[in-house]
């Protein structure tokens, strides 16, 4: 059922990008802060959260405090210097300022670069740096992983053939958009009923409270932009 009430998600302050994936029985969520810290909360039954160790696979994986939902933000600590998040059916991502991508959770369907099953944060080379490009921002929807380069190009991983158009269209689209704007590419219509309108509450200057986090002010993105040593703040999430 689609709950449309406007709730803050306590322990979370300084908000830059935020994302939400999953369908009607699983979903989760990403934000990233001014420090470049990754929070996730949701369902981590596919370890959609990152909370587990690095070193832990599809066997192996303890779920924190032996809980399969996560009903408060969590800090993914495999991660630093994060710019981007992007939230998949059951898989995660984030783009590091050093222009390095992240994946993890469910990989079935290639979307975490490999075909590893189930995974904890590691870096998706076909979307990461390279020496003739730099990713600016990532998107997912369904089983599909994609980033948009500097170049202009976009690539995508995964199961990409019904969601992989739509996805690059909104990665292209977001070049020109109001840096204010927040978007979010996947996950069900509820979610993205409610990402529009954050974006509509955020254009009427309400408070910052609402949708989900503290949806980052001006003051802060220039602040985030300084630290992380961007010349324009992040546009997402995606």
């Amino acid at each position: 059922r689609c709950e449309m009430r406007t709730r803050r998600v306590g322990g979370l302050t300084g908000v830059v990008a935020v994302a939400a994936g999953g369908g009607a029985d699983a979903g989760h969520s990403l934000a990233v802060t001014r420090h470049g810290d990754t929070y996730a909360w949701g369902c981590d039954r596919w370890q959609q959260l990152g909370l587990g160790s690095a070193e832990a696979g599809a066997v192996g994986y303890t779920w924190e405090g032996g809980k399969l939902w996560q009903t408060a933000p969590r800090r993914v600590e495999a991660l630093r210097g994060v710019v981007d998040v992007a939230a998949g059916a059951d898989h995660s991502l984030a783009l590091a300022h050093d222009g390095q991508v992240y994946a993890w959770g469910r990989g079935n369907d290639g979307q975490l670069g490999d075909r590893a099953f189930v995974g904890p944060p590691r870096r998706l080379a076909a979307l990461s740096a390279s020496k003739s490009r730099t990713p600016k921002a990532v998107g997912a929807q369904n089983a599909c992983s994609c980033a948009i380069f500097d170049d202009g190009s976009v690539d995508c991983v995964g199961a990409c053939a019904r969601v992989g158009a739509a996805l690059r269209e909104a990665l292209k689209g977001q070049r020109d958009a109001d840096p204010a704007q927040v978007f979010q590419i996947g996950g069900s219509t509820c979610e993205l009923a409610a990402i529009f309108k954050t974006d509509r509450a955020f254009k009427k200057r309400t408070s910052s409270q609402n949708w989900g986090a503290d949806l980052a002010s001006q003051h802060e993105q220039q602040r985030y932009k300084q630290d992380m040593g961007f010349q324009s703040p992040p546009r997402g999430p995606f």
